[in-house]
């Protein structure tokens, strides 16, 4: 089990390390995608203290009573069912950016060790 702080560290590691350096250099539309996800970095302590309150993600036992999150079947999960090609997300006036499985165990990485 994680806690939101660590998540909230690890998230905002992969973003600064990881995730924008992997933008190409498109001018506005890095920007854009830069601006969004630190924002939402910033805002995911909100997120996640809401989804720890969250009773069936409780009863499914992703979330524990102490708000801390089971990273290791969230991430098991996710791999499994996202598929070789990726996850997809498009992005108004930027364009689709896709996560693939790498994605997700760097991120995941940035959280658990730091």
């Amino acid at each position: 089990m994680v806690s939101i702080s660590k998540i909230e560290q690890g998230a905002k590691r992969y973003v600064d390390n990881h995730f924008i350096p992997s933008l190409p250099d498109g001018g506005f539309q890095k920007v854009l995608v830069a601006t969004g996800a630190a924002i939402l970095v910033n805002r995911m302590s909100d997120m996640l203290k809401h989804w720890a309150h969250n009773d069936t993600l409780r009863m499914l036992g992703v979330v524990d009573h102490d708000g801390n999150f089971d990273l290791d079947v969230i991430k098991t999960e996710m791999m499994k069912h996202m598929g070789d090609a990726g996850m997809p997300l498009e992005i108004p006036m930027v364009g689709t950016l896709t996560f693939k499985r790498e994605d997700i165990e760097r991120l995941y990485r940035c959280i658990v060790e730091g």
